[in-house]
C-alpha cells in the first residue's frame, strides 16, 4: 500500500476502511479518522496543528464498536440477561440498526445517588480537546414509556474529566427537548466559584422570552434571590402543568401567575428550565436564536442534531479564552451561544471532551427508552448529517 507524506498508519486496513478516510482527507483538513465496521485507525498531520478525531458510526454492526465507545455506565454483552443497551433493527434512521438504551424502575443506580443511570462513553481515542473546533451530529429519538413528569432526565450530554456538570447536554422533561450549557462564574462576590447554566435552545415557548427570563434571573440580588426561587420553582411545575394536565399534576403547584408577576409573564418558558437555582447568578453566555429556533420533539419522530463548538473561558490560563456554539435541528439553524463553557483551563490540566448519550434521571418507576443513530464527528457541518435524507 502506498503512503503519502505525512502519514501514519496503525493497525489492519480493509479496502472500505481506506477508501472512506481517503475521501475524508481528500474532504480538507486532518486528524484521526476511526470508521465504525472497518478496522481502520489512522492519524492525519496537515499543518501545524491536527484537527479533532474523526468518526462515522451507524451502529450497522452486530456488536457495539468499543474502538469508538465504552459500555461503561450500561449493561451490555455476553453474560448479561436483561441488557440496557442494544443494536436494534426494530427503529432506526439509517441503515439496518440503531443504538436503543432502556431503563425502567427495577434499573438500580450506577455511581449516584438518588438517580439511575444507563450511558455509553466517548472512547479516549476518538474525543477532541479543548478548544479545538469540533462539529458533532446524531439522530436521536424518545420511546417507550411516557415522560410525563420526569426531572433531570438527560439523554446526551459532553464533560470533560473533571465536570460535575456537563457543560453541553440535551435534556428531555415532560416531553421538553431543551439544550443547556453550563459554565463557572467566578465573581468575587459571589464567594467563590459557582456553577451557572444557561438554557440555549428548547421544543416549547418563544426563543426571545427564554432568552429575558434567564436574564432576569440571572440579575437577582442576594436579598431578592431566596423568594423569586421559589416562585420559579412554582412557575416551572405550573408550566409542565398546563403542558399535560391529563398526564402531570404536581400536588399543590401554584398558581404561579398570581403569586410571581415579574416572572410568570414568562410562565411557557419555566418549562425549559429545570432546577431554576443554578440559573439565579450572572454567566457570559449570549444566545441567538436561528431561523428555527423552536427544537422538533425526538418524542414524536426522529430528529437530526448537529452541534458546532469550540469550548473556551476567559478565566483561563492556557488555550481558549472563548466559546462558540452552533446548533442545528433537522437541517435548519436553531441557535448560536458565543461565551464562556464550562470551568477555565490551566496548565497540566486533562481536558479532554467526551461524549455520552442513554438515560441519566432522577429515581423514577417509568420505563425510559432512548434511540440513537447516525453519530457522526468532524470539523464541518457537512461532515457529520446524517447518511441518508429525512423521510
Amino acid at each position: 500500500m502506498s503512503r503519502s507524506p505525512g502519514w501514519f498508519v496503525l493497525g489492519w486496513w480493509s479496502d472500505a476502511a481506506r477508501r472512506s478516510t481517503a475521501a475524508l482527507r481528500g474532504a480538507g483538513g486532518g486528524g484521526l479518522t476511526i470508521r465504525a465496521g472497518g478496522i481502520a485507525l489512522a492519524l492525519i498531520l496537515s499543518g501545524a496543528a491536527a484537527a479533532g478525531p474523526r468518526v462515522v458510526d451507524g451502529f450497522e454492526g452486530e456488536t457495539l464498536d468499543t474502538s469508538a465507545w465504552l459500555p461503561k455506565d450500561v449493561r451490555y454483552g455476553e453474560g448479561e440477561d436483561d441488557p440496557q443497551l442494544t443494536l436494534t433493527t426494530e427503529d432506526r434512521r439509517c441503515g439496518a440498526r440503531a443504538a436503543r438504551v432502556e431503563i425502567d424502575a427495577a434499573d438500580p443506580g450506577r455511581a449516584c445517588v438518588g438517580c439511575q443511570r444507563a450511558e455509553v462513553w466517548q472512547a479516549p481515542a476518538v474525543r477532541p480537546r479543548w478548544g479545538q473546533e469540533t462539529w458533532v451530529g446524531f439522530s436521536i429519538k424518545v420511546a417507550g414509556g411516557s415522560p410525563a413528569g420526569s426531572k433531570r432526565t438527560v439523554i446526551g450530554q459532553w464533560k470533560t474529566p473533571s465536570d460535575r456538570s456537563p457543560f453541553l447536554a440535551a435534556r428531555y422533561d415532560n416531553r421538553v427537548l431543551h439544550l443547556t450549557v453550563d459554565t463557572v462564574n467566578r465573581t468575587p462576590e459571589l464567594g467563590g466559584p459557582r456553577s451557572v447554566r444557561r438554557t440555549i435552545a428548547c421544543s416549547v415557548g418563544d426563543p426571545e422570552s427564554l432568552i429575558a427570563v434567564q436574564a432576569l434571573l440571572g440579575t437577582l440580588t442576594p436579598g431578592d434571590r431566596p423568594r423569586s426561587l421559589a416562585e420559579a420553582a412554582g412557575l416551572h411545575e405550573r408550566a409542565l402543568t398546563l403542558l399535560s394536565p391529563d398526564s402531570y399534576a404536581p400536588a399543590g403547584a401554584p398558581d404561579a401567575t398570581e403569586t410571581a408577576p415579574r416572572l410568570g409573564r414568562y410562565l411557557p418558558e419555566f418549562a425549559c428550565i429545570q432546577d431554576p437555582a443554578f440559573y439565579a447568578y450572572p454567566a457570559r453566555v449570549t444566545v441567538t436564536p436561528g431561523v428555527a429556533p423552536v427544537l422538533p420533539d425526538p418524542g414524536a419522530d426522529w430528529v437530526d442534531l448537529q452541534f458546532g463548538f469550540r469550548t473556551g473561558h476567559q478565566d483561563s490560563t492556557v488555550g481558549s479564552t472563548d466559546s462558540r456554539i452552533e446548533v442545528w435541528a433537522n437541517g435548519r439553524h436553531a441557535a448560536t451561544m458565543t461565551g464562556d463553557l464550562d470551568a477555565p483551563l490551566h496548565p497540566g490540566e486533562d481536558r479532554s471532551l467526551y461524549f455520552k448519550f442513554g438515560i441519566y434521571r432522577e429515581r423514577d418507576e417509568r420505563q425510559d427508552v432512548v434511540l440513537l443513530d447516525e453519530f457522526r464527528q468532524g470539523t464541518a457541518r457537512e461532515e457529520v448529517v446524517p447518511g441518508c435524507p429525512r423521510p
